[in-house]
């Protein structure tokens, strides 16, 4: 084997070391793009041939596979095929094997792709070790190994190049590299002395690039190596170039770096030291240093600490701030802060100019943040715009076996605000969808949109010329409701609805055997954004098109794919992507990018200091337990398991023990990224974890609690600017005027009020649940002012129930989106419930209150109860308040409209001081229309419980 190690402690001198000298003229590569621009900043003139990141030579070396989106797709296609044809021959009629594997295919083809990358020979699989998940994996590859299957030629991967074809890969990518170069300098506009003689060097060196070149490759700092970064690397020993591995390492924290020398002594020669340079000491007094000596000291364990050395690492940790984030979104928003600073600062080259430089262990964070910026993002693509979301939609929604959309109003409103339908009112069409929610909310298919629709056309215009307790009721809802929907926004929704119908049917047109062609569907796909470009507003998204339209042209001359609808809404992640590979000059790095990348803190601080400046910070972020601690079976594809490849796979080749060894050491390799960007780091450091992911309650990491870490609870970001935005309204030089029903609303909730009358006008019938209750007192009130002082005798019960029947028979039709067996029935029920247990008064039938049933119909009941015993923050309306039962009691039937002005004084500070802060929880909380809008109730994290009204 043509291999070498070497190992070095400095890697700021990296070019002093004593085998720099050996290895200067060969080709370096590296784990990442970072690392090169890192070495490129240090000491670039002391590389004598190409440096460039590994995965560079990958994309040439293997250009028909890596990132190819065509063969993937195609593999893809190709094991839906497999499948299905599996699934007809079963006599097993095993539904629930084949529902998975479908519903899991995106991962084994994932899983299939690493062992075709690795080599594997499928014959050295064992069965028996296998469930019935992984026999069909296994099953798969044997297809695969077939060379008449069908799977055979898409997961074709060249096995052997000459050395010729080597040297041609690497002429490749230098040239590559030029473009690379000469694009960045046409980009900034600039072309500094160091990239025009970089240019110069790979031009001649293009010329001049032949076998003798290759005698040796040098590949740095690479622990996480992936299945084709080792197919390379065999590729190259196999030849005979010698393969020059190098690391950092210092001897001192032997457990921090015993995960190195465990996997590169699988490649069976000696590990060899630098004997020019010592270790490296930190700067004077750096808290970031002397945490990662302690850090370091702390997991080694071959010596147990004393008293002196175990108070040393304390106090080297309380000098490290540590931040805990409430949520993932918390967390963006503050690294956001300082990217919009930055961007202010230098809007062509932000990420330079950032004063917070953050790593972190968790990837949660990076799909926020493309949103957020999808136009920094190095993986920016088409489907985070809206015209790429109106795609997403129609995509879900199509169904090719009945030929319409199956509706789903959350992909309706993405394709309404992509705002490319050619309809009237078009900016209006997701604010009516929103008050025609409920009205649609059964409507499943296009055929029964179009009858609905033409029914609630004829019902609306009806309800507006009804002048009796009905239709003024009626108009209270929303979607009735004149002030808030006309009937010429109706007919905008009718139109566009049918349009993205129309528009679906087009794209999606089967060929005469069902299946689609891929040619055929971008073909039309290509034709529709082609005129849609006029209507696109962003600069960045036309940019965007344009070069997804030139995509089009090449992909459109080499595709020959078909396959079905499914495989279709599949690939176009795929189809649609614009760059393969995640930027350096991203927002937020990966615990991979630490090493190099940190090296550029010498620089900065030294800078700093000369122009009297701040430092940047370096915020090492997600520092959790779970995070960190990532087990085998969260980083194998489905179905691979660690038990399964144990027990199933032998005998196991170097390759496989290689990248099975770095990924089974992925936590400790975290583990050393955090050590290395701690020991290096020449600036000021900060910590951070986030307390909830997901479903998760995250733990800070178990080796910083051990040192005395204590991360700052969330109230303490407001040092760091991160307060609750306020609203206020300036009331103070006109007169405050409220009604009673103003006055109930701001009594149960100030911001309630403030989102109903302030922001709306009036409180408005707008959401499923107080639909129900609202028609539920409708049946109410119709028995009750029927019935009113009427004895209860015998026939009572039967009239009760002729009124609400013969009521309902009246009202059905202006809800047709109610069920009979279900939703009348129980409305019924809960009205007829409540007349029974309220409105008879001994043997009699109450009378009529109609100031009670006004306020039922506006907040479904006249009582409600919050567990929350805190006073209302105005205490004009606390004292309105009673203690009943050990919950806070807020009948709405102490609030008069005469004699309450200091209810209207409370009501104009409130209006003047701001409204944020001032939601109160309770039980109505549970029917609030602006559940979306307030989080109050979750942020309490209190269970409400409706104990019953009046």
């Amino acid at each position: 084997m043509s291999f070498k190690i070497y190992t070095y402690g400095n890697p700021y001198l990296l070019y002093q070391t004593s085998f720099w000298g050996e290895i200067k003229d060969a080709p370096h590569l590296c784990s990442s793009q970072v690392m090169v621009n890192a070495f490129r900043d240090l000491f670039e003139t002391a590389f004598g041939s190409l440096l460039c990141p590994i995965d560079n030579v990958l994309k040439v070396a293997y250009s028909d596979w890596y990132n190819n989106i065509e063969r993937r797709i195609a593999q893809y296609i190709a094991i839906s095929n497999q499948l299905e044809a599996w699934k007809k021959r079963d006599s097993n009629k095993r539904e629930e094997l084949y529902a998975s594997l479908k519903h899991n295919r995106g991962s084994l083809l994932e899983a299939l792709r690493l062992f075709v990358e690795l080599g594997i020979d499928v014959n050295s699989l064992h069965r028996s070790n296998a469930n019935l998940e992984q026999k069909v994996f296994i099953a798969l590859l044997n297809e695969i190994n077939n060379p008449l299957s069908p799977l055979h030629e898409p997961f074709a991967l060249t096995n052997d190049y000459s050395i010729d074809e080597l040297v041609t890969f690497f002429k490749g990518i230098i040239a590559l590299e030029i473009k690379r170069e000469e694009d960045e300098a046409a980009r900034l506009g600039s072309h500094y002395e160091r990239r025009i003689q970089r240019i110069k060097k790979l031009v001649a060196m293009l010329d001049d690039f032949n076998v003798l070149n290759l005698k040796r490759v040098v590949v740095h700092g690479i622990h996480q190596f992936t299945p084709l970064q080792l197919r390379f690397i065999m590729q190259l020993d196999k030849l005979g170039v010698e393969v020059v591995f190098i690391y950092n390492y210092q001897p001192e924290y032997k457990d921090i770096y015993a995960t190195w020398e465990h996997l590169y002594q699988l490649f069976g020669v000696p590990i060899e030291r630098d004997t020019f340079l010592g270790v490296y000491n930190g700067t004077a007094n750096s808290r970031s240093h002397n945490l990662a000596k302690a850090f370091g000291k702390l997991v080694d364990q071959t010596t147990q600490p004393n008293a002196h050395e175990r108070l040393t690492w304390y106090q080297a940790g309380q000098q490290v701030e540590m931040l805990a984030f409430a949520n993932i979104t918390e967390y963006a928003g503050f690294v956001s802060s300082y990217f919009d600073k930055a961007l202010k600062e230098n809007r062509a080259k932000p990420i330079p100019a950032m004063m917070e430089k953050v790593y972190t262990a968790g990837r949660e964070v990076h799909d926020l943040l493309r949103i957020y910026y999808p136009e920094q993002s190095g993986d920016l693509h088409f489907l985070n715009y809206p015209i790429g979301q109106f795609f997403l939609g129609l995509y879900r929604m199509w169904d090719p076996l009945i030929g319409q959309l199956r509706i789903d109003w959350a992909s309706i409103k993405e394709c309404f605000t992509a705002g490319i339908l050619r309809v009237p009112q078009s900016e209006k069409l997701n604010s009516i969808l929103e008050i025609t929610s409920a009205y649609f909310e059964d409507i499943k298919l296009h055929d029964q949109f179009i009858v609905r629709i033409a029914e609630y056309k004829k019902q609306y215009k009806t309800i507006q010329i009804i002048q009796n307790d009905i239709g003024e009721q009626l108009r209270r809802i929303a979607f009735y409701r004149p002030s808030m929907i006309s009937l010429e926004d109706i007919e905008s929704f009718e139109s566009a609805v049918n349009q993205l119908n129309d528009i679906a049917s087009h794209l999606f047109a089967n060929n005469v055997n069902g299946s689609l062609s891929f040619l055929q569907h971008f073909q039309r796909l290509e034709e529709f954004i082609r005129n849609q470009l006029l209507n696109l507003v962003e600069a960045e998204e036309k940019k965007l098109v344009e070069s997804l339209l030139e995509r089009f042209d090449q992909v459109n001359n080499n595709t020959t794919l078909s396959g079905s609808m499914e495989d279709l809404k599949s690939g176009l992640y795929y189809y649609l992507k614009q760059k393969d590979l995640e930027s350096p000059d991203w927002i937020v790095r990966n615990f991979v990018q630490i090493e190099g990348d940190i090296l550029h803190s010498r620089a900065q601080h030294r800078l700093a200091v000369r122009e009297g400046k701040e430092d940047p910070i370096y915020h090492f972020a997600c520092l959790s337990d779970r995070m960190l601690n990532q087990t085998m079976d969260d980083l194998l594809p489905w179905p691979l398991s660690d038990y399964f490849i144990r027990k199933a796979y032998s005998p196991i080749a170097l390759i496989f023990q290689v990248y099975y060894a770095s990924l089974g050491d992925s936590a400790k390799f975290l583990r050393y990224a955090f050590f290395y960007g701690l020991c290096y780091n020449e600036c000021p450091v900060r910590l951070s974890y986030v307390v909830h992911v997901e479903d998760n309650e995250e733990q800070p990491y178990f080796p910083l609690r051990m040192l005395g870490i204590k991360p700052k609870i969330d109230e303490e970001l407001e040092s760091l600017g991160f307060r609750v935005p306020k609203i206020s309204v300036d009331h103070k030089n006109s007169t405050f005027i409220a009604s009673r029903l103003d006055m109930m609303d701001f009594f149960l909730c100030p911001y309630k009020y403030y989102l109903d009358m302030v922001c709306r006008g009036d409180i408005v019938i707008d959401n499923a649940f107080l639909l129900k209750r609202y028609y539920s007192n409708m049946l109410v009130q119709a028995v009750w002012k029927r019935m009113e002082g009427k004895p209860k005798m015998n026939n009572s019960m039967s009239t009760m129930h002729s009124i609400l029947k013969s009521t309902q028979d009246a009202y059905r039709q202006y809800f047709p989106f109610y069920r009979d067996a279900n939703d009348l029935h129980d409305l019924m029920h809960v009205a007829e419930n409540y007349i029974n247990h309220n409105l008879w008064d001994g043997r009699m039938m109450k009378r009529y209150d109609e100031s009670h049933m006004n306020i039922r119909f506006l907040f479904q009941k006249a009582s409600y109860y919050s567990e929350d015993l805190i006073p209302h923050p105005f205490a004009a309306f606390d004292v309105k308040t009673v203690i009943e039962n050990g919950n806070k009691k807020y009948s709405l039937h102490k609030i008069h409209f005469r004699g309450e002005e200091t209810l209207l004084h409370a009501m104009q500070e409130y209006m003047e001081i701001g409204i944020n802060e001032n939601a109160v929880i309770g039980d109505w909380c549970n029917s609030c229309a602006h559940q979306k809008l307030c989080l109050k109730p979750y942020q309490a994290e209190l269970s409400f419980s409706i104990i019953g009204g009046e």
